[in-house]
């Protein structure tokens, strides 16, 4: 089945009893991929649906966003909240920033919006949003590694998209929106060597990697870390000044309390053998 990131999207129309004609309306007026038709049968059979035109928080509701992980707010597609997060795909320069940081699972909802802020002009976007947002129409948790590389093929993704799927964001939206990022020669390099590794790895691994490929990816690989050893400024060794004179490194602390230990013990053995205030 061809997995999509706002499948929970779309089961809060099925929630409502909205017909596939109007699920293809709203997606695509929204810009977002349609389901395939066995994505949209599963959502079907697995999502409770309220008929009534008032809405009403029931018990299979709260089963069904339990077993999600959905806030219970979310559960009405016609709530503020949900509008909110909506409103974000109109706007496709914050909707692609906002999806490149949410492929990195380490990058904060502080950095994110940190992240938005130096690229793009906007009011009234806060961190509750983004993670709306990110639960109901950028969410990969229910999507496999290969389901998630299978979206990106089928959505043409761009570079950007690739380099935070691998771990770098702030690279991908520097990538995909021409802005400067800065990175010294050092990480320039290990960016590099990891890509190269990364590579080597997929080829290994989906059986894809011919003999002289993997020669030249081992080759890349190790040759970067030589240009990151000679760049990187040497480690300096940690030189302490004591009463006798100076030392070339800090001496090691398990010895120094053994040290103590004994000479405590030595202590007390010597203090055993005298009893103040005995008599003689």
């Amino acid at each position: 089945m061809k997995r999509i990131p706002h499948e929970l999207y779309i089961s809060l129309m099925i929630i409502r009893n909205r017909t596939d004609a109007d699920i293809t309306e709203e997606l695509s007026l929204l810009g977002l991929e349609l389901p395939s038709k066995d994505v949209l049968k599963q959502l079907r059979a697995t999502t409770p649906v309220f008929k009534l035109k008032r809405y009403k928080r029931t018990r299979p509701l709260i089963e069904w966003a339990d077993k999600h992980n959905l806030d219970y707010a979310l559960l009405n597609v016609e709530s503020q909240r949900v509008r909110n997060a909506r409103s974000i795909c109109f706007h496709s320069r914050i909707k692609h920033i906002l999806e490149l940081c949410l492929l990195h699972w380490q990058m904060s909802w502080e950095d994110i919006l940190k992240t938005l802020d130096l690229n793009v002009a906007f009011q009234g976007l806060s961190d509750a949003m983004i993670r709306d947002y990110s639960a109901l129409f950028w969410s990969f948790d229910h999507m496999s590694n290969p389901d998630r590389v299978d979206y990106f093929r089928r959505v043409k993704a761009t570079a950007g998209m690739w380099a935070a799927q691998d771990g770098f964001p702030t690279l991908g939206v520097s990538l995909d929106m021409g802005v400067p990022f800065v990175m010294s020669d050092v990480d320039r390099l290990k960016y590099m060597q990891h890509m190269s590794f990364t590579r080597f790895a997929e080829g290994m691994h989906n059986r894809t990697l011919e003999a002289r490929d993997a020669k030249d990816w081992v080759s890349t690989y190790l040759d970067l870390s030589k240009e990151v050893e000679r760049l990187q400024p040497p480690v300096e060794q940690a030189t302490v000044t004591f009463d006798a004179g100076e030392i070339s490194e800090l001496p090691n602390i398990d010895r120094l309390l053994l040290e103590e230990e004994a000479a405590a013990n030595e202590e007390e053995e010597s203090d055993a053998t005298v009893v103040p205030f005995a008599r003689s």
